[in-house]
């Protein structure tokens, strides 16, 4: 929700399945460039998550990230860069985002949506002891249908993890459906 010019902020709600309830999340974001002044668009952004990749300790994760894209008429690309901590400073991870859409009518989006998020350092004991991922990605094709400011969103593609013990990843197939507003 955009609150003041350049400046606007993420309400909302993550599942985290190791505690096994739901947990608030949020973020503040500024657009620095516009595509329509300087050729790219270009925002900063801060945001707490209640669960990180190799974060253990139930505190959640505060994350930097910096957000560039494009629009070539129907065509819009984006790529983000995103870096993340917990608060006691043990567990860092990073994380690339790439994905395009092409707007087939006003209301109507297909795409391709990924994800590889990384563990940068992190507490052995507690990476060990938990056996938690160390890598992961996520990719897929995307549809998205715009109903007035609702997006109802579907994806379905490949999934992807390694585990701190494993020696090798573990794969399959992923299917996720979702909605969201813009205000």
């Amino acid at each position: 929700m955009r609150v003041y010019g350049p400046l606007a902020v993420r309400v909302g709600f993550q599942w985290v399945s190791d505690r096994g309830t739901i947990y608030p999340s949020g973020g503040l974001r500024l657009q620095v460039l516009k595509q329509g002044i300087h050729g790219i668009d270009l925002s900063i952004g801060a945001a707490y998550k209640p669960e990180g990749l190799t974060e253990t300790s139930g505190e959640g994760v505060i994350e930097a990230s910096i957000a560039v894209g494009r629009a070539f008429g129907r065509l819009h690309l984006l790529g983000n860069l995103v870096g993340g901590s917990d608060f006691e400073g043990n567990d860092h991870d990073g994380e690339i985002r790439l994905s395009g859409s092409y707007s087939l009518r006003e209301t109507l989006l297909l795409g391709f949506d990924s994800r590889a998020r990384f563990a940068i350092a992190y507490s052995t004991v507690d990476i060990v002891a938990n056996n938690k991922a160390t890598f992961d990605v996520v990719a897929g094709p995307t549809v998205t249908w715009l109903v007035g400011p609702v997006a109802l969103m579907a994806t379905a593609g490949y999934s992807g993890v390694k585990l701190y013990n494993a020696s090798s990843y573990a794969n399959g197939a992923i299917a996720m459906a979702g909605a969201g507003g813009a205000f």
